[in-house]
């Protein structure tokens, strides 16, 4: 599995398993004791999916943009293009 596939693949888990646990939590509480909780289920599965995988889907971008041959530090995605000196202005990283 290449590194393109790992955000969806974490973002299909934590629905699933924001979907199983408000299928769980209907037969343990009555429907009217919810609320807000058919709300806040998936807005807080999509939030939290997107805070712990952010980081890895921009450096998964920033790596395909370099395969494509876009010249980008991959750390922090400053544009190498015309920096001879083989390392990143922005962060020190080495090319």
């Amino acid at each position: 599995m290449g590194y393109q596939e790992l955000p969806s693949v974490f973002a299909i888990y934590f629905s699933i398993t924001a979907l199983m646990a408000y299928l769980i939590l209907q037969y343990l509480w009555p429907p009217w004791c919810f609320g807000l909780f058919p709300i806040l289920v998936p807005l807080l599965g999509g939030l939290s999916t997107h805070f712990l995988l952010r980081n890895r889907m921009r450096k998964g971008l920033r790596r395909y943009l370099r395969d494509e041959g876009v010249i980008l530090c991959i750390p922090c995605g400053y544009d190498l293009a015309g920096n001879e000196s083989g390392v990143c202005p922005e962060c020190g990283e080495a090319v």
